[in-house]
């Protein structure tokens, strides 16, 4: 999958990385799985004086209980990020740093299942929290604008509301399933980060607040699954998010899944 956002309040970034995960279904109502996700992340400030890379891996467990009208499902996830910081004057580097960042999220949602003919419809309510702590670090290089920049944590629980409608084209024994989903998300906290640059030589202190996530979003999403034989599933979809603070993101996943 490949993402990126530009966003007014802090840098414009882009992601791209890959998932792989492996579930148990019973045939029935009950599905367990898990699954890896590494991400990649790149980010440049427009006034060009600082530039971040990061490396992201996450292992996520989810549940799922499907009942005659409605499912519920609940995930929990772990995240490690490896971090890479370098800052510029006149595009050179002055000075970097390697700082380690570490997440825990917990997701739960439930939605009504609602059938017409080919057409299947998935209205849904969700809630999700994040919790994203970022360790203090130093500057490598010993130099008169050296920083030292303290810890930091965010919380962030977000409330989704969203519907999904999909339709099936039967062609032979292959089955074509175009969806179109809408989720609005609210961030019910508006939590911001506050951290502490200190200049080392100086002793200077400054403190900073940062709102990172936006306060309410829009998300569309496109999509379009290849079933072959109940046996193996292709998926190409689209999303694109509209947010507070002029912050627009483009998403595009590509997947596959093979049943056994």
């Amino acid at each position: 999958h490949y993402k990126t956002s530009n966003y007014t309040l802090a840098s414009p970034f882009s992601l791209s990385g890959v998932v792989a995960g492996l579930d148990y279904w019973n045939q029935t109502d009950l599905i367990i799985g898990g699954f890896f996700n590494y991400l990649r992340g790149w980010s440049d400030t427009s006034n060009n004086k600082l530039r971040a890379t990061c490396n992201n891996y996450t292992l996520s467990l989810y549940v799922q209980k499907i009942f005659e009208r409605f499912f519920i499902e609940s995930e929990i996830s772990s995240t490690y990020s490896d971090i890479r910081k370098a800052r510029l004057s006149n595009n050179i580097k002055i000075n970097e740093a390697k700082p380690k960042g570490y997440g825990l999220s917990f997701q739960t949602r439930a939605a009504k299942i609602l059938k017409y003919k080919k057409f299947i419809f998935l209205p849904n309510l969700a809630l999700r929290y994040f919790y994203n702590y970022i360790d203090s670090y130093t500057e490598k290089f010993d130099r008169a604008s050296r920083f030292h920049i303290s810890s930091s944590t965010n919380n962030i629980l977000e409330a989704l509301v969203s519907t999904n409608c999909s339709y099936r084209y039967l062609v032979n024994s292959a089955e074509f399933i175009p969806q179109f989903e809408i989720t609005y998300i609210r961030d019910l906290l508006k939590e911001k980060i506050f951290f502490t640059s200190t200049r080392m030589m100086l002793s200077e202190k400054r403190d900073h607040t940062i709102q990172t996530n936006p306060k309410n979003c829009v998300k569309l999403k496109g999509a379009l699954d290849y079933r072959f034989k109940n046996c193996s599933l292709l998926n190409l979809s689209y999303i694109a998010s509209f947010s507070t603070h002029q912050r627009i993101t483009n998403e595009v996943h590509l997947g596959f899944r093979l049943d056994f």
